[in-house]
């Protein structure tokens, strides 16, 4: 019954090797069974983007995003929901809750996504540089927002640790970007420094997307 094979995926999928696959559903999609659609959850900063009229927020299937995805010419995505739901209106754009890891391959496909600038906010961390990585390389016009050394040391003041630090090269960092990620795994600030992107200056992050 569905219960075995859900409490023990990863002994199935040593007894029963398949095409290696990675992510959320990884096993689903190994073995071809359905599982729940992926969900892609945004907000219009602009009106005018609007799918429902005085509807601002939606989450779609990813099917039902890529076919209607605002024609946005600037789609903001953050890992935070703090961050998220606090963004400024900001013309001709939208912003996207990252969810973690899944969202690189939940916007991949989306045509709109492509032919949109894209800009990525996360934590100053490893991971946070680990996860811009990631967009990269399947998005490569992506743009990191408030990921850069200024930001950092302007804020030394609210850094807090990072539990765990991601220590491997990531190659899709631009030069400034493996720069502060170099620093950051290397512990040249201190012991595992981070900034959370929710702990910048309100003022800053408008300023930033002024400029986009």
């Amino acid at each position: 019954h569905t219960k075995v094979i859900e409490q023990h995926k990863r002994t199935i999928a040593e007894l029963a090797p398949g095409q290696p696959t990675s992510g959320s559903g990884w096993f689903e999609r190994r073995y071809g069974f359905l599982t729940n659609p992926g969900m892609v959850r945004f907000r219009t900063l602009d009106p005018a983007l609007a799918l429902l009229d005085d509807v601002a927020e939606m989450a779609l299937p990813v099917a039902d995003f890529i076919r209607l995805c605002p024609p946005a010419s600037r789609i903001f995505v953050t890992e935070n929901l703090t961050n998220y739901l606090c963004l400024p209106p900001a013309q001709d754009a939208i912003v996207v809750f990252g969810s973690g890891n899944e969202a690189p391959e939940l916007l991949a496909e989306t045509p709109a996504v492509g032919r949109a600038e894209v800009h990525y906010t996360g934590d100053i961390d490893t991971h946070g540089y680990a996860i811009l990585d990631r967009f990269r390389a399947r998005l490569p016009h992506t743009q990191s927002l408030l990921m850069d050394m200024q930001t950092l040391l302007t804020h030394r003041e609210l850094w807090v640790t990072e539990k765990t630090q991601i220590s491997r090269d990531l190659p899709h960092l631009t030069a400034s970007e493996r720069e502060v990620f170099d620093v950051l795994r290397t512990n040249q600030l201190g012991q595992h420094v981070r900034l959370e992107q929710e702990r910048i200056a309100f003022e800053q992050v408008r300023e930033a997307m002024r400029g986009r």
